[in-house]
């Protein structure tokens, strides 16, 4: 068992210095370690030496970002993205000024497959056992933090089924099913499906991935924007306040 969870804690650490050098998507960290998307999300803020990596750009990209929003119909949301906004508070906010956000269902089914992962287990909680440097570490997590997570989980399939549009992934022009299958095996089914909705001219992704961002661009064309922009565009036009906007901005980065 110990030579197992030893060789589990390498391969994490590799996949960690992979995802520290912005070699990989959130996604890509997700399949490499084999766990949901959203557990991933969630290690990352708890973890202040990962984080999640929404930007690398200056000021001179938040305006690029905010002035293809300009051109943008409908925003396409990412599930990084989605729990950002929904963990913000400003969900309802960004639906009011800029419309139902359009969304894969493979992201809401990877909400739907967490909850589900959790709620054998709320009443009884786990252990974890894991390693850090030489030593095995273990890690009781309680039923109270499962049932929160739950909660949490509950709350953001209801503001899904509220405020945003799914959308059909039609567009397969210049990729093979080979090829979207591979994509699949490499950044995930809801990420690749976020992409492939949000080719059309008058859709614009919101990502705080960035490598994925990057990745949206080059390979695709798709122009993005990120919590952090659009926050600063709604500032722009006064939907927030500057106390607003600097509380938000300060929440965002910590996460």
């Amino acid at each position: 068992i110990e030579k197992q969870i030893a060789s589990q804690h390498q391969q994490t650490k590799q996949v960690e210095d992979l995802y520290k050098k912005k070699q990989i998507t959130i996604g890509a960290f997700a399949n490499l370690i084999g766990k949901n998307l959203i557990e991933v999300w969630g290690g990352m803020v708890a973890d202040n030496t990962l984080g999640v990596n929404f930007s690398r750009g200056d000021i001179q990209e938040r305006i690029q970002a905010v002035s293809e929003l300009k051109n943008a119909k409908t925003l396409v949301v990412d599930p990084i993205a989605l729990l950002s906004i929904h963990s913000l508070k400003i969900g309802d906010c960004i639906v009011e000024n800029y419309g139902k956000l359009g969304i894969s269902q493979s992201t809401i089914d990877l909400i739907i497959e967490q909850k589900s992962t959790l709620e054998p287990i709320k009443n009884k909680g786990f252990l974890s056992i894991g390693k850090k440097d030489e030593h095995l570490t273990r890690l009781k997590v309680r039923p109270e933090s499962i049932k929160k997570n739950i909660k949490y989980l509950e709350g953001l399939i209801l503001w899904t089924k509220k405020n945003c549009t799914i959308l059909p992934v039609e567009e397969l022009e210049g990729l093979s099913r080979d090829q979207k299958e591979d994509w699949e095996q490499i950044i995930g089914t809801s990420s690749l499906d976020t992409l492939l909705i949000s080719r059309k001219n008058d859709r614009i992704l919101l990502s705080d991935d960035e490598r994925l961002r990057t990745l949206a661009r080059n390979d695709y064309k798709i122009s993005s924007i990120w919590t952090q922009a659009l926050l600063m565009d709604a500032l722009g036009k006064s939907h927030i306040s500057q106390d607003q906007y600097d509380e938000l901005v300060l929440k965002y980065v910590t996460l």
